[in-house]
């Protein structure tokens, strides 16, 4: 069943009147909302460089280009696309660069830890908001808050209603494993049964699949997650009173930085930084943001808008009651748009845009079933309608297909006015499948090697937990091997990063074709990789599989220019239950196995040694 999200207004107050006026009313409501939402927050702020003594402005002068990084899977504040940084953050840090007069350069990590890493290490100069802790204070100076982050509870729409935590004791609840909060609620609510999540999202699937009664979390991450994931089931039921700040961070030897940011960030607040929480860090699940909708319309629309919106205010008031305009605005408007008759579910008239974009003769359109159009079942698609038409504003997002046969991702803004006697929609449609598919490739760079297209570290150890949470009913065995390449750092050395890219390339097909489709591959980071071996039930079955993987490694590697390269394979191997019945354990234990074998000689597999179950060590 293809999905949908609405979210739903207060249909405006003229558009429940009789008549083309309210059709007019109820169009230009749909526009003004818009146009308000997107104008500017006032005029620009006087120059920084006035709020600067002539210190601070001659560091800048020495230093137009700052490296900076972000948190590569952080949505709504900060996430990676193949088009760069992308989120609240990196808006920030490209306002600042504005106001400053210099150049902000972001420095892709494709993990968290590498970037904290990267910033320890001086290769990054400054960090995009992150919450200040003890540790990181320790190689990194902060600025002012930039934005404080919220809690809250969301539960199923079935769930009863809350007043406070204590109403959670008995429940199965889930925090974020790598969240500051876990540690705080352990401490402060030691009644409450607190499962960890590896990711809030991966949270907000166990709550939709009733495998956990709530998720905590802040506020504007899971409802980003809620809204683009379409869990249209779990809504925000508790804000806690607890919040943690997010401040820029800055290499421990800029302390003139840190005083200049500080001078700039209060302007930020004053002009834009309300735009950017309000575009991107809504606190409601499924709240609407214009900014939402407008950044996949054409930019004609913003114009025309914010045009509306004027003439709405004061200059021409009698627009709402003029049939000419109504007709006029609606014919030669660059957006997408439809009227349709609530009880028949057809198209009753479609712009020239409309024409154009579903490609069909206007004759066509008028008259044409919406189940035509739209892809929902026609049963779902009726609700939606019905619901629609009872004096209520809506957004759908929803698939529609062109007269070409292809299907196009829409975003469709609309709300309901009597004309006539009959309820009349009129609809703003966007097409959006652009962004989704970008969101679409940005969940597999969350959890995807770019290099390798393998799973990486969190979708490996997502899985490891989900076969732990199936041995837990099921009895049974299986096993993990943690892999290191030996020599990889000489053909490096030797040839250069895109040698080692390509060997590593290279390999990762072979360890591929070393297990079933049921296993998974997955490289942690570096030359290390691990197998999560499911069906292997003995000892013998984990071996046989190490064997294949030192012999595949050790094969010959073609690199470019005719060069070739060879290393070999130190394998681990960790049993469950034998070795471990939790994920950071077995993986240690593994990793332990692992060096051992490096030890011993490489080019070899050994077995993790508390109660190994084989031999603890064999080669080929």
């Amino acid at each position: 069943m293809t999905r949908y999200e609405s979210i739903i207004f207060p249909a405006p107050a003229a558009a429940r009147g009789p008549g083309r006026r309210a059709a007019l009313a109820c169009l230009l409501a749909l526009l003004v909302q818009l146009a308000l939402a997107q104008a500017p927050a006032g005029a620009a702020a006087a120059d920084e460089a006035g709020r600067l003594n002539a210190a601070e402005r001659a560091w800048l002068a020495a230093h137009a280009v700052i490296r900076y990084g972000a948190h590569p899977a952080s949505a709504p504040y900060s996430y990676l696309t193949p088009q760069g940084h992308r989120g609240a953050d990196a808006e920030l840090m490209a306002l600042l660069g504005q106001r400053l007069d210099v150049r902000f350069e972001f420095h892709p990590y494709t993990d968290w830890d590498e970037t904290l890493r990267a910033a320890e290490h001086g290769d990054i100069d400054v960090v995009s908001p992150m919450i200040p802790t003890g540790e990181r204070r320790a190689y990194l100076l902060f600025t002012q808050p930039v934005y404080r982050l919220k809690f809250g509870v969301f539960m199923r729409n079935s769930k009863p209603y809350i007043e406070d935590l204590d109403d959670l004791s008995g429940e199965r609840v889930g925090v974020q494993r790598s969240s500051l909060l876990r540690q705080e609620l352990e401490k402060a609510q030691p009644l409450l049964t607190l499962t960890q999540v590896e990711t809030l999202e991966q949270g907000l699937e166990r709550v939709a699949a009733n495998e956990l009664d709530a998720l905590i979390g802040p506020i504007s991450q899971v409802s980003h997650f809620v809204r683009v994931r379409n869990f249209d089931d779990i809504d925000l039921r508790l804000e806690l009173p607890e919040q943690m700040s997010r401040a820029i961070g800055v290499r421990k030897d800029w302390s003139e930085l840190v005083a200049i940011l500080d001078k700039t960030l209060p302007t930020v607040a004053a002009e834009r930084r309300r735009a950017l929480e309000r575009n991107w860090l809504g606190d409601r699940p499924r709240g609407f943001t214009a900014a939402q909708i407008s950044s996949v319309a054409v930019p004609s629309l913003a114009v025309m808008a914010a045009a509306l919106a004027v003439l709405m205010i004061g200059v021409n008031k009698r627009l709402r009651d003029s049939e000419a305009r109504a007709s006029l605005l609606f014919r030669n408007h660059s957006a997408v748009m439809l009227q349709v008759d609530a009880s028949s579910r057809r198209v009753v008239d479609a712009n020239p845009a409309a024409v154009r974009y579903y490609g069909y003769p206007r004759s066509q359109l008028i008259g044409m079933p919406l189940v035509q159009l739209n892809t929902l079942p026609e049963e779902d698609l009726a609700r939606l309608v019905k619901a629609t038409a009872d004096d209520q504003a809506r957004r759908f997002i929803v698939t529609h297909k062109l007269a070409n046969g292809s299907l196009r991702d829409v975003e469709v803004f609309t709300s309901p006015a009597v004309v006539g006697g009959r309820t009349i929609l009129l609809s703003i449609i966007h097409d959006i499948t652009e962004q989704l598919n970008a969101e679409a490739q940005l969940q597999r760079m969350a959890s995807y090697d770019p290099l390798t297209e393998l799973p990486n570290r969190r979708l490996f150890m997502n899985r490891l937990r989900e076969e732990l949470a199936r041995r837990g009913r099921e009895q049974g065995q299986f096993a993990l091997l943690f892999v290191d390449l030996d020599g990889f750092k000489a053909v490096n050395d030797r040839h250069g990063h895109d040698a080692g890219d390509r060997l590593l390339r290279e390999l990762s097909g072979r360890l591929r074709n070393c297990v079933r489709e049921s296993d998974t591959v997955a490289r942690l980071g570096g030359d290390e990789f691990t197998l999560l071996l499911p069906d292997a039930e003995t000892a013998a079955d984990a071996a046989a599989v190490a064997l294949k993987v030192i012999e595949a490694a050790s094969r010959e590697v073609v690199l470019d220019g005719g060069l070739t390269a060879q290393v070999s394979a130190s394998v681990g191997i960790a049993l469950y239950p034998a070795h471990g019945r939790e994920a950071d354990l077995l993986l240690s234990n593994a990793d332990s196995a692992m060096y051992r074998a490096k030890a011993e000689g490489r080019n070899r597999y050994a077995f993790a040694t508390a109660n190994a179950p084989g031999p603890a060590a064999d080669t080929i």
